[in-house]
């Protein structure tokens, strides 16, 4: 992440809150199956996509309706391909 946002910063909270954590698990098998749903980004511009949308919700929230507009249309481009 400090790649991207070489201002961010986080902090780790050791206590374990989220007993139910073990219990979940990302699958999109059934979207596939169902759907013919296919992931259109790689991880690494998917994470891109998220580090800065937040970034510009945290630095200049009143512009983050104008940049999650720019994400979709963006995004829409790289799905079409």
């Amino acid at each position: 992440m400090k790649l991207f946002w070489s201002n961010a910063k986080w902090k780790i909270n050791k206590r374990k809150l989220f007993f139910e954590s073990k219990l979940l698990h990302l699958d999109s098998s059934k979207a596939k199956l169902l759907l013919q749903w296919n992931c259109n980004l790689s991880l690494k511009k998917t994470i891109l996509f998220t580090i800065s949308w937040y970034r510009i919700y945290i630095e200049n929230p009143k512009n983050i309706y104008k940049f999650s507009v720019h994400q979709i249309k963006e995004f829409s481009k790289l799905s079409n391909r």
